[in-house]
């Protein structure tokens, strides 16, 4: 299973590249790979607590393909400050408000704001709370949305299939 998910995120890499004059060049940046990275690793992960055997791989492999994706939209579009608000203000919907209730950020340093909606609680595989949400960021010239399922760990922690505007 990990060989699957390396070759896995290697072909997400590599979808990335852009060809030019016969070799292959990456277009990426640091950041934005590294965005990808973890958000696959994150997506894999959390994909991997549901189902066993053939489905268990099915959904892993796609928490890894929307995990990836939206690490690296996360990193290529939203400056570190707005990423910062907007993790917490989905940390803090996910653990606290009521399903259909929705919070707000906004971040003064580049005008950047969002709104962040769990629509819908529910119990996973190992008894894990898992919640349905809807997210927008209005950055200056564009509207992202985005919507996901993110789940609570053993740890506390929220992991989420896709946790980033895009």
């Amino acid at each position: 299973m990990r060989k699957f998910t390396i070759v896995l995120i290697a072909l997400f890499l590599a979808a990335c590249a852009n060809k030019e004059g016969g070799a292959m060049k990456f277009k990426m940046t640091k950041a934005e790979a590294l965005g990808a990275g973890v958000g696959a690793v994150i997506g894999g992960a959390v994909g991997y607590q549901f189902g066993s055997g053939l489905s268990q791989a099915l959904f892993s492999m796609a928490g890894t393909v929307a995990g990836g994706a939206g690490g690296y939209v996360a990193v290529r579009r939203l400056a570190p400050s707005d990423q910062a608000q907007y993790t917490k203000t989905a940390k803090q919907a996910l653990s606290n408000a009521a399903d259909g209730e929705t919070l707000n950020w906004s971040n003064p340093k580049t005008g950047a704001s969002g709104i962040f909606k769990p629509t819908r609680s529910f119990r996973a595989a190992g008894d894990n709370l898992c919640r349905d949400y809807r997210a927008v960021v209005a950055l200056e010239r564009e509207v992202l949305r985005s919507g996901g399922t993110a789940c609570r760990m053993s740890g506390g922690d929220w992991l989420a299939f896709n946790n980033a505007p895009g």
